[in-house]
């Protein structure tokens, strides 16, 4: 009796495994837009799978192909072309001129709640590439050009995720009183005290350090930009790279 339930629990075990590696395998096609409503299909047929997951997991395969804009769009309108998924539909069964009755019912929409919790997922794990980019960028034994290229698209997209994350939550505030602050969580390592985070100061600094190796090449992780001793090597690198910059000019002329 012991070796059957063992047995049984062994088969539910791999079949576990093949419907979730059969989820990630959809949601790696970054170019098929419909990826994430088939893995959303799957996901609704199996009760160990979680549909956050199956978003979050989407959002990290599009970040790595460097499509941030699909990524936002999929958190405000639940779709990568930024179309209403009923609306889209409808749309298709108008021009074939067949009647809905019969299709699949839709997958029920997240809560704002949730879109923004996996919003802070993405934005998390484009800070940690970020920051990840940097460090092998200063290893002697490390790909710099490749580092550097990975720095740039994860600050790109970091800052991007951002500013949805901060629209989200303002449109989602304005039935609440949460006035744009969020509850901190494990999605950012702070060494503040305060157990609140401020979006718009958020989406301020993703945006200054985006900006800062777009300007001036300079890499920064993402808890040292706060750092004093940071700012003043900022400061002097900012220095170093005008007086480049004005020596570059006087050579030319």
């Amino acid at each position: 009796m012991h070796e059957r339930k063992k047995k049984k629990k062994k088969k539910e075990t791999n079949c576990n495994r093949i419907t979730l590696g059969l989820v990630s395998l959809i949601l790696s096609h970054v170019g098929v837009e419909e990826a994430l409503q088939d893995a959303l299909q799957v996901v609704s047929a199996y009760h160990h799978l979680n549909t956050l997951d199956a978003f979050s997991i989407r959002l990290r395969n599009l970040c790595r192909a460097g499509k941030f804009k699909e990524a936002a769009n999929i958190l405000e309108f639940g779709t990568e072309s930024g179309e209403i998924p009923h609306v889209k539909q409808q749309d298709a069964l108008d021009k074939m001129e067949i009647n809905n009755s019969n299709i699949t019912e839709e997958i029920e929409p997240l809560q704002s709640n949730e879109v923004i919790s996996i919003g802070l997922d993405t934005f998390n794990y484009l800070i940690q590439s970020m920051n990840h980019a940097k460090i092998i960028a200063e290893d002697a034994h490390g790909n710099e050009d490749v580092a550097k290229s990975r720095y740039a698209s994860a600050s790109f997209g970091a800052a991007e995720i951002m500013r949805c994350i901060q629209r989200l939550e303002e449109n989602d505030s304005k039935n609440n009183s949460t006035h744009n602050r969020l509850s901190s969580s494990k999605w950012i390592n702070s060494t503040s005290s305060n157990n609140w985070v401020d979006l718009k100061q958020l989406t301020s600094k993703a945006n200054s350090i985006r900006d800062l190796y777009i300007e001036y090449e300079i890499m920064v992780e993402w808890d040292d930009y706060d750092n004093d001793m940071m700012k003043q090597k900022l400061f002097s690198s900012f220095v170093i790279n005008i007086f480049k910059s004005k020596s570059s000019v006087a050579v030319n002329m």
